[in-house]
């Protein structure tokens, strides 16, 4: 399995629309066996999706990330784990470990711990942001 990670300064970039860096993590059976840095450089939108696909990418975890560029990599055959942040290693362990979903991972003021099951609708009664698989 191949894990990508928008990184900046060793920590999970906020935006992955506009990241410029990209660390690729294999893994085999729950073990990081290699880990490689690649520029993004200037690729947005469906250029920015197919590229993780050139990759050989299997799950993304990312900070925030547009609606439309979380759907065309999902499209893409790619796991979209987002609004996550922490530093690289933690957030690499807490997958791993089946344990990213902590709170303690949320990106602030996402929402993210009620879109896992709880309350979907906000107070107004209109639906929130689509549920997260974890």
């Amino acid at each position: 399995m191949r894990i990508a990670i928008p990184q900046w300064q060793g920590r999970i970039a906020p935006v992955f629309d506009v990241a410029s860096h990209l660390l690729l993590v294999d893994i085999e059976q729950g073990h990081e066996i290699h880990r490689e840095e690649r520029h993004l450089g200037r690729k947005t939108g469906l250029p920015r999706a197919a590229y993780l696909v050139r990759c050989g990418t299997n799950v993304l975890i990312c900070g925030g990330v547009s609606a439309s560029l979380q759907l065309r990599v999902a499209g893409l055959g790619i796991r979209v784990v987002s609004f996550i942040c922490g530093t690289v290693d933690e957030v690499l362990a807490a997958y791993l470990s089946g344990k990213l979903a902590s709170p303690v991972f949320a990106m602030p003021g996402c929402c993210r711990c009620r879109r896992k099951g709880g309350d979907k609708a906000s107070p107004n009664g209109r639906q929130r942001g689509p549920t997260l698989p974890f």
